[in-house]
């Protein structure tokens, strides 16, 4: 998406709710992550959304939209072990 609304179930900001998206549907790290997001220093701003200290709401946001996408694609330890045995 281009654009990006607050969250208000978690407390997130547009620029914040931006990040958690990109960084769990986007196919990218944490630090190209916050610079999708367009935050000004991407590295700094990504570890303190990733510490758990300063900014637990996106690491609790994270965690959910993680577990929605897992049961979206049924990803589960015995698919991951049953894929690896048939390669």
């Amino acid at each position: 998406p281009t654009q990006f609304e607050k969250d208000d179930e978690f407390g997130l900001t547009e620029m914040q709710a931006s990040f958690v998206w990109h960084y769990t549907e986007g196919a990218c790290g944490q630090t190209e992550a916050a610079r999708k997001a367009k935050f000004e220093f991407p590295a700094q701003a990504a570890s303190k959304f990733l510490n758990g200290k300063d900014y637990p709401n996106v690491v609790k946001a994270i965690r959910v939209k993680q577990d929605e996408l897992r049961e979206k694609y049924a990803i589960t330890q015995y698919v991951v072990e049953d894929n690896r045995a048939s390669v």
